[in-house]
């Protein structure tokens, strides 16, 4: 078990400029937050601004679409099937962490 098996809403916020940035590190974990029920997501990126942002419909092959496709598989794969929601902001300042 977890440290948060209780755990119904989680808010991630990511900052991300190109797939490089990434460390290819797809893998959130979520599938041990077995009470998960929604997820709500803040990606700041070279991106329009959107409230409702859908990975499926994006048709640019950037960073922001590779980051919300590799949450929303995992959040489609997880057994309580929580809701999710994209928040895209513009924003083009790239942070590595070495």
């Amino acid at each position: 078990m977890g440290s948060m098996p209780k755990l119904e809403h989680v808010k991630l916020a990511l900052r991300v400029h190109k797939r490089e940035c990434l460390n290819g590190a797809p893998d959130l974990g979520i599938q041990h937050l077995s009470a998960l029920s929604k997820v709500e997501v803040e990606i700041l990126g070279n991106c329009m601004r959107g409230s409702n942002y859908d990975p499926t419909e994006d048709k640019k092959d950037d960073a922001v679409r590779w980051v919300a496709s590799a949450i929303n598989s995992a959040i489609m794969t997880h057994p309580n099937r929580p809701t999710i929601r994209f928040i895209t902001w513009r924003g083009n300042d790239c942070e590595r962490f070495e």
